[in-house]
């Protein structure tokens, strides 16, 4: 996937959810931002794959959630680890893992 693509792809998935597309143009372009800026850091590539997957509209909301949760750190310069594989919990991977400078790592 490409950066510029995004847009166009997010538009196909809300479009199956709605007949009328055109009335989220505000809300698919702000989110859309926030999406490149994911795309930007290289490290959440899992996750837009997932969000732009034909799948229930309660599947893309947990990944617009996740997508949303991961802005807010990034956007701040914040590095999250997202699907963490190093730090297992049985057999699943944490989402997202935020390290401190300190000793103590916060598992979100």
């Amino acid at each position: 996937m490409m950066r510029n693509e995004i847009h166009t792809k997010l538009t196909d998935v809300i479009g199956q959810f709605c007949n009328n597309v055109s009335v989220w143009s505000d809300e698919i372009s702000a989110f859309s931002k926030k999406l490149e800026l994911l795309f930007d850091t290289g490290r959440y590539k899992k996750l837009l794959k997932s969000i732009f997957e034909k799948k229930e509209v309660n599947d893309f909301n947990d990944f617009a959630f996740e997508s949303d949760f991961a802005y807010d750190f990034e956007s701040k310069g914040q590095q999250l680890d997202y699907e963490n594989k190093e730090q297992t919990m049985g057999n699943k991977s944490i989402d997202f893992c935020y390290k401190f400078d300190v000793v103590v790592t916060i598992i979100l």
